[in-house]
């Protein structure tokens, strides 16, 4: 039987060394009415809306309702992993009613859907308290009828929680996409997203990756006294 100290971490901090980038959807429009940024290491979420400077500014904040894996999918479908990356949120309906969703590209022509929902164990879900998600519909209410909703999602990793480190030294036999280096390793290569959007609050529109993953944004980063509008996470 797997040590449980094992099984938390294999849970937690599962981050694979190469990512599925093929599954990252074009990035939308800067100018769009409503983000979702979740940070997976932080177990938390915010709520952002667009505001007279172009920008976006958060309105709410909440948490996942439980652990919410790193790293890129493990099989093509159904292994409830989700690559970090920008993805169009529209409606959708679910088992019983309508929720907020999106649908992408794991391989060439085969396709998963993710939905944003409440506590729930489902799989393919990004599970929010419920108070954060009663915002999030309350936001996004007047957008559900048009085609195309200006609401966007942005998975980001955020920090890896010092508890988190501590588990890691104490822990033996990890594989190689447990180890503390490579769970930094999935930070710096998400750093240049998670930068432009913490402190320029916009969505980029144009990047690219590197041979090795790492992200690659093209638009100028402003500078405070060039750009007022800008501010720290």
């Amino acid at each position: 039987m797997k040590h449980p100290l094992f099984l938390a971490i294999a849970v937690l901090l599962l981050a694979s060394v190469t990512q599925n980038y093929t599954a990252l959807a074009q990035s939308p429009n800067p100018a769009d009415g409503v983000l979702i940024v979740v940070w997976k290491y932080d177990g938390a979420a915010t709520l952002m809306i667009n505001n007279e400077f172009d920008r976006y500014e958060a309105v709410g904040y909440g948490k996942i309702w439980r652990s919410f894996p790193a790293g890129s999918k493990t099989s093509i479908v159904g292994d409830g992993r989700l690559p970090e990356g920008i993805y169009k949120l529209r409606p959708m309906d679910g088992k019983d009613t309508k929720h907020l969703g999106f649908t992408f590209e794991t391989l060439p022509d085969t396709y998963e859907t993710y939905y944003v929902k409440g506590k729930t164990l489902d799989r393919n879900v990004i599970p929010l308290d419920d108070d954060f998600l009663r915002l999030i519909h309350e936001y996004t209410a007047g957008l559900l009828s048009m085609e195309n909703p200006p609401i966007t999602l942005v998975i980001l990793l955020g920090d890896i929680p010092v508890e988190m480190r501590d588990r890691i030294k104490m822990s033996k036999n990890l594989q190689p996409w447990m180890t503390e280096e490579a769970l930094d390793d999935s930070v710096r290569r998400l750093k240049p997203l998670n930068d432009y959007i913490t402190i320029v609050h916009r969505i980029p529109e144009h990047y690219r990756f590197a041979d090795d993953g790492t992200w690659i944004i093209e638009d100028a980063m402003p500078s405070a006294e060039a750009d007022p509008g800008i501010a720290g996470r």
